[in-house]
């Protein structure tokens, strides 16, 4: 599996960004993002599990072991500009918040499980099954994998509005074109089924309306890549099937 078309805008898809989360969930509410950073430990074996053929490879110099997953840290990224305005006039330079109960009970909570000993290739880093409370019906996979990505000095990136989050690069504002270079990198990746073929899973939108018994979901796209070439995919959910 090769994410050299997927992953070249992390790091700089919004403030506060990195290129150790792979999920972002937006909402139609307000451009606030509920993000998941995969939590690492030291470095493991190399996996075997990707096709070493779509890994593109100058050189032969030996493969950098990739971290130890250790499953999903779940927090808010407050980069609403109103937000982000009243966390500056409280003197707050951070724009992280944590999920609180019902949160993560409710709406944003994620479950990681270890992936059975069977579904682990020999010399491959332990993967993990995952299941967002937003779309319970939609198991996924989490492990790491070797990308070829393209890599931007540092660059002050817009705020992503909502319906933007996720590899749609026509949705998302291209930053200034700023000295780039191509490396290997060992990166987490989710994957899952999308529109019925498996796609890297990058970003969830969840659209709702504000009543007065609180928000009410209309619709959920699921966004990802397709891994086989890379084509953008959006399956759009509604809450019954969620």
């Amino acid at each position: 599996m090769s994410l050299r078309n997927l992953t070249q805008r992390r790091g700089g898809r919004f403030p506060g960004d990195s290129t150790q989360i792979c999920m972002v969930i937006s909402r139609s509410k307000n451009a606030n993002l509920v993000v998941y950073e995969a939590l690492t430990g030291g470095p493991s074996t190399p996996s075997t599990s990707l096709d070493p053929a779509n890994v593109e490879s100058e050189d032969s110099a030996p493969v950098p072991a990739p971290p130890t997953c250790l499953g999903l840290d779940a927090y808010w990224l407050d980069v609403d500009p109103e937000y982000v305005a009243k966390n500056r006039a409280k003197g707050k330079s951070s724009d992280r918040d944590e999920l609180n109960f019902i949160e993560r009970r409710m709406a944003y909570g994620v479950s990681c499980e270890p992936a059975a000993a069977t579904d682990i290739v020999p010399g491959g880093t332990q993967p993990w099954d995952v299941v967002f409370v937003a779309l319970p019906s939609r198991r996924m996979r989490l492990e790491y994998a070797r990308c070829r990505v393209v890599t931007a000095a540092a660059v002050a990136s817009p705020t992503v509005p909502p319906e933007a989050a996720g590899c749609d690069s026509e949705a998302v504002a291209s930053p200034p074109s700023p000295p780039v270079r191509d490396e290997t990198e060992w990166l987490p990746v989710l994957t899952c089924a999308i529109n019925g073929v498996l796609c890297t899973a990058e970003s969830i939108y969840v659209h709702s309306t504000e009543t007065w018994l609180g928000p009410k979901v209309n619709y959920i796209d699921l966004r990802g890549c397709r891994v086989s070439d890379g084509v953008p995919q959006t399956e759009r959910i509604l809450p019954k099937d969620a």
